[in-house]
């Protein structure tokens, strides 16, 4: 008998560990909440979560112990302007937001504040931007690590930790399953994307939109180029209509619509789990 078939026999007998990766994807990060609570309804529970940006926000959210209804509560409780509860402008400081809002307000709805603390275990991806590198953040304030993932370029202003200056982890790694896939058995991959569709053929888009877009070109790119080397074991596309980067105050619109490709997904990753001989609870 082989190593191989020794391991092989291990896997069947202990809890199989089932990872979970969230992109980025600004407001439209609204939608994981949804295929969350598929897990929960299905009874799986990830073993570690790694998020990019609004995947850092809403996967942190989830591993630090908020459920699916405690975080769809939250938003409710915000009123009909959720964006403002985070928005300090920084007229004239290279960004349109400080972020010191943002990271107080993230601070404040997190039921731990440390990565020790959390119920699951969490990775935020961020980037440092005179290093050039991706950074893994897994320990320490679980709200600093938030804040620096979503430093999106020319919204929030960078965030310092240590002698670090750090921005959006989807930079470098807008899905970030390549982060726990050594430690799982199986790994789910959601990313968020958009269906955009000009009105007419040769529309020339707006200066914000062509920013915006033009990095999510960049982000769905990285990850394409990602999954033909190095594939997650169930990867799901969660298309938009457009809805834009800070557009919180459509969080219910984005729910609903994300509702529908989370009632597929529950049926989808049963299947996807036994062909991957991955037993599923229960």
């Amino acid at each position: 008998m082989t190593v191989s078939n020794i391991m092989d026999g291990f896997r069947w007998f202990r809890k199989p560990r089932i990872g979970l990766a969230l992109s980025a994807g600004g407001a439209k990060g609204v939608a994981f909440i949804p295929f969350l609570a598929a897990l929960d309804d299905m009874g799986i529970r990830p073993s570690v979560i790694a998020g990019s940006s609004a995947g850092a926000l809403f996967g942190g959210l989830y591993a630090a112990g908020m459920k699916p209804h405690q975080i769809i509560e939250t938003l409710e409780s915000l009123g009909r302007a959720p964006q403002f509860q985070a928005y300090d402008p920084h007229i004239g400081g290279g960004s349109l937001l400080k972020g010191k809002k943002a990271h107080e307000f993230i601070r404040r709805i997190l039921p731990v504040q440390r990565f020790e603390e959390t119920e699951i275990p969490f990775r935020a991806m961020a980037v440092d931007f005179w290093r050039r590198e991706e950074v893994e953040l897994r320990e320490g304030s679980l709200a600093d690590a938030i804040r620096a993932s979503v430093s999106i370029p020319g919204v929030f202003s960078p965030f310092v930790m240590g002698d670090r200056v750090l921005i959006d982890g989807g930079i470098i790694n807008p899905l970030p399953y390549d982060r726990i896939q050594n430690e799982c058995d199986f790994v789910i991959a959601l990313h968020l994307s958009e269906d955009d569709e000009p009105q007419e053929p040769n529309e020339i888009p707006p200066f914000i939109p062509m920013v915006v877009g033009t990095a999510r070109i960049m982000r769905d790119q990285i990850t394409l180029t990602k999954r033909m080397y190095n594939p997650p074991d169930y990867y799901r596309r969660i298309g938009f209509s457009k809805v834009g980067l800070l557009d919180f105050r459509r969080w219910r619109e984005i729910v609903e619509e994300a509702r529908d490709e989370a009632v597929d997904f529950a049926a989808e990753l049963p299947d996807a789990l036994r062909e991957a001989g991955v037993r599923l609870p229960g």
